[in-house]
C-alpha cells in the first residue's frame, strides 16, 4: 500500500477520491454517475463515513479503501496508523492532494507530535519517485509547496521526517 497516514486517536482527516481514465479526470453526470464507497478494515482503529471523513478511534493500524461503486474492482487503499495518547510521530496536517495537473500547486504541511503533544519542532522533507522535470518544490518551515510542470509515470512521494519518525504520501502528476 503506497499511501500511509499517521493520526492521533480522537482526530479526523478528510479524504476525497477522483476517477481518472486514461490520465484525465472523469466527472460524474446524471447519465454516468460516479460514486465512491469507503471502507475501513478495522473500525475499532479508524472509521470512515460515506464522504471520506476518517475518524481515528484507538491505537493500531487499518486500511481505508475507496471503491468505485459502479465497478468495485477499481479501488485505491491507504494505511492509517493511529497513535495512542502519549506516542510520538510525524503527521500531515490538513489534506494532502492525491494528484496535481499541469500548472497546479499544493502545499503539504507536517507536524511532529512528541509524547502526544503537537510541537513546533522542524521536520525535514524528501521528495522522490517522479521525474525531476515534472515538478518543483519550495520548502518553508514545516510546509512544502509542490508545483506540477508535467506528467510522470511514477507518482511523487513526499516524506516529512523528524528523527526516527516519518510520514509519506504520494501525489500523481498529470500533464496535458
Amino acid at each position: 500500500i503506497p499511501y500511509r497516514l499517521q493520526m492521533a486517536a480522537g482526530s479526523t482527516a478528510q479524504f476525497s477520491a477522483t476517477n481518472i481514465r486514461k490520465g484525465v479526470e472523469v466527472e460524474s453526470t446524471a447519465e454516468n454517475p460516479i460514486t465512491i464507497t469507503w471502507t475501513s478494515s478495522d473500525k475499532s482503529v479508524a472509521q470512515v463515513d460515506g464522504n471520506g471523513l476518517i475518524s481515528a478511534i484507538s491505537g493500531g493500524e487499518c486500511v481505508i479503501t475507496a471503491h468505485l461503486t459502479q465497478n468495485p474492482k477499481y479501488s485505491a487503499s491507504f494505511a492509517v496508523n493511529v497513535a495512542s495518547a502519549g506516542e510520538s510521530y510525524v503527521a500531515f496536517s490538513g489534506n494532502t492532494p492525491g494528484q496535481l495537473s499541469k500548472y497546479e500547486q499544493a502545499t503539504v504541511t507536517a507536524v511532529y507530535v512528541e509524547n502526544g503533544s503537537e510541537t513546533a519542532l522542524p521536520v525535514t522533507w524528501s521528495l522522490s519517485g517522479a521525474d525531476a522535470e515534472a515538478y518543483s518544490m519550495e520548502i518553508s518551515g514545516n510546509s512544502v509547496t509542490v508545483t506540477c510542470w508535467g506528467g510522470s509515470v511514477v507518482p511523487l512521494t513526499v516524506t516529512a521526517m523528524r528523527g526516527e519518525y516519518s510520514a509519506s504520501t504520494e501525489i500523481s502528476l498529470f500533464g496535458l
